[in-house]
Parts: C-alpha cells; structure tokens; sequence
C-alpha cells in the first residue's frame, strides 16, 4: 500500500469506527484532493504517526502536546502542521 500513497492516490480502510481515508500528510497535492474530495476546505484532518518523532516532522509540538501524545490516553491532539493545518 506504501506505493499507493506515494503516488498520491488516496485508500480507503474500513476500520473499527468505519472507514478511514489515507493519504500521504506530506503531499500537498494529496492533501489538496482529499480535501476537495471530503469537501473539507478548512476543517484539520486527523494525521495518524508511529511516534512523536514522525508527529514533530510534520507538526510544531509544544511540551503539553508532547505530554499528551506520549500519555497511557493517547487522545488525538489539534497540533499546528509546519505549513498548513492538516
């Protein structure tokens, strides 16, 4: 699937909670058509990493971010992208 998304196509994945649109965060042009596609124009999307350290490539984290990212919770935490919101 890797390829898939290196070639900016987007995959839909049926999850637990329904389906999921993946798409490389680092594509403007992905994200551009995700968005055009979910008709989402300012709306942040949720971007799923491995680890803080992917997070912080595409994101600023502050301390607090930090913190709750690598708490036992894990919520999904609204964090500022390094040239869009995403």
């Amino acid at each position: 699937m890797a390829w898939v998304l290196a070639d900016g196509l987007i995959v839909a994945l049926l999850g637990v909670g329904g389906f999921q649109l993946l798409a490389d965060a680092s594509s403007e042009a992905a994200v551009r058509r995700l968005r055009r596609l979910k008709e989402r124009d300012a709306k942040p999307f949720a971007v799923m990493v491995p680890d803080v350290a992917a997070a912080e490539r595409l994101c600023r984290l502050s301390e607090e971010e930090r913190r709750l990212l690598t708490s036992p919770a894990a919520p999904i935490v609204l964090a500022r992208g390094g040239r869009m919101w995403i």
